[in-house]
C-alpha cells in the first residue's frame, strides 16, 4: 500500500485493507484497474485520486470481498498519484461474530491506498550535442550543434541552456550534469490526510455486563601545476549560454573560443520543449598541444653552484620526431656544456 492507516491503538492494522493495481506502471490515457479486497459484504467506496490534494473522487457501491474499480489515467497524475478507497458500513444486525469486539455489527470503516505510477516517457527530451571536434588546441574555436527529439523520434522545438566547463574542476565537487526531469517529475507524496469517526462509536453492552471500550480516535493515512609556458587566457568556465532557441528542426548551433587551459571540457545542454518536456545531455572535449616543454630547475641556487639544466619534452597523440632544445641565459648565470 501506498500509505499507512495510522489509528490511536498503536501497531493495529484492523480498519486497513488492501488496493492491488493490475500494473506497476502506466501510461497517460491507460485505464488502471484496482482491485479492492473488502470484508464486508456490502459497503458504500469513496473513491478518490490524490496528491497534494484531492484530484477526483467519486461514491460506488460495492458487494462481495472483491471488487475492481477502473481509473483512467490522465495527465495531472504525472509521475505518480495515490488511489484512496474508504470503506463504509452502516449498522448491521447479522454481523458474523469473531470474537474480538462486544457488538460486531456497529457501524465500520476499512480504507487503502495503492500507487499509480505513470510513466514520464512522453515529457522526457532526447538532447545531443555534436562539437565539429573531440580535440582541439588551446585558443580554438569550437562549433557544437545541439538537437532536440521528442519521445517519438521526431524534431522538437525549445530552449536549450549551454554550458562548457573544466572537467577537472566538475570532478573535485563531483558535478553532474542537471536533468530537469528529476525536478519536474520525480515522485511526489501523498500530502492528505483522512480521517474517519466511525471507530468512535460506541459498541452496544448488555446494563448487567461492564462498560466496554469506548472506541478511540479515527485513523488517517498521510504519505509522505602552473604551466610554464606563455599560455595566458585560463578560465575554468569556456562559455555559458543562458537561452539558445531551438526552432521547429531541432536544431541550434552554439560558438565559443577556448581558454588556454590544457584539460578536458565537459559541454552540457539542458533543455525545455514545448508541452512540458525536459531534457539534458553532455559529451567530452579535449584541449592539448603536440608538444609540451615544461622546464625543470632548482627552486633556488647560491652563488658558486653548479646545477643542471633539464626540461621534459612531451607529445600528445600520433606525433613523433626529433627535438631540438636550446638554453639562454642572462645575468649572472654562466652556461656550461
Amino acid at each position: 500500500t501506498a500509505a499507512q492507516i495510522a489509528t490511536s491503538t498503536s501497531n493495529s492494522d484492523d480498519e486497513r485493507i488492501d488496493v492491488i493495481p493490475d500494473q506497476q506502471k502506466y501510461k497517460v490515457g491507460d485505464t488502471a484497474r484496482m482491485l479492492v479486497k473488502s470484508p464486508f459484504r456490502e459497503a458504500r467506496a469513496l473513491v478518490s485520486i490524490e496528491r497534494n490534494g484531492i484530484l477526483e473522487q467519486k461514491v460506488l457501491s460495492l458487494k462481495g470481498s472483491a471488487n475492481t474499480i477502473e481509473v483512467p489515467v490522465t495527465e495531472d497524475m504525472l509521475p505518480n498519484a495515490f488511489l484512496s478507497v474508504m470503506l463504509i458500513r452502516g449498522r448491521v444486525d447479522n454481523a458474523p461474530d469473531d470474537g474480538t469486539t462486544i457488538d460486531p455489527g456497529k457501524p465500520a470503516f476499512k480504507a487503502g491506498y495503492a500507487t499509480i505510477t505513470v510513466d514520464r516517457g512522453e515529457k522526457v527530451l532526447d538532447v545531443t550535442i555534436e562539437p565539429n571536434a573531440k580535440i582541439y588546441r588551446p585558443g580554438d574555436t569550437v562549433r557544437a550543434q545541439v538537437s532536440l527529439k521528442d519521445f517519438s523520434g521526431q524534431p522538437a522545438s525549445g530552449e536549450v541552456t549551454f554550458m562548457a566547463v573544466d572537467e577537472g574542476v566538475l570532478s573535485l565537487t563531483g558535478y553532474r550534469t542537471p536533468n530537469p526531469i528529476e525536478v519536474f517529475y520525480r515522485k511526489r507524496s501523498l500530502s492528505v490526510l483522512t480521517a474517519e469517526s466511525r471507530k468512535a462509536v460506541i459498541a452496544k453492552v448488555d446494563s448487567a455486563e461492564e462498560d466496554g471500550d469506548k472506541g478511540d480516535d479515527g485513523g488517517g493515512g498521510d504519505g509522505g601545476g602552473a604551466p610554464q609556458n606563455y599560455r595566458a587566457a585560463f578560465a575554468t568556465t569556456a562559455a555559458f549560454v543562458p537561452t539558445l532557441k531551438v526552432g521547429p528542426d531541432g536544431v541550434t548551433n552554439v560558438e565559443f573560443k577556448l581558454p588556454d587551459n590544457l584539460t578536458a571540457f565537459r559541454l552540457m545542454a539542458v533543455a525545455v520543449g514545448t508541452g512540458n518536456r525536459f531534457g539534458s545531455s553532455d559529451t567530452r572535449i579535449q584541449v592539448q598541444k603536440p608538444l609540451i616543454v615544461r622546464p625543470s630547475l632548482p627552486r633556488f641556487n647560491s652563488t658558486g653552484d653548479t646545477f643542471d639544466v633539464r626540461a621534459v619534452v612531451q607529445t600528445v597523440g600520433d606525433h613523433a620526431g626529433d627535438v631540438e632544445l636550446v638554453a639562454e641565459v642572462s645575468g649572472p648565470v654562466e652556461l656550461v656544456e
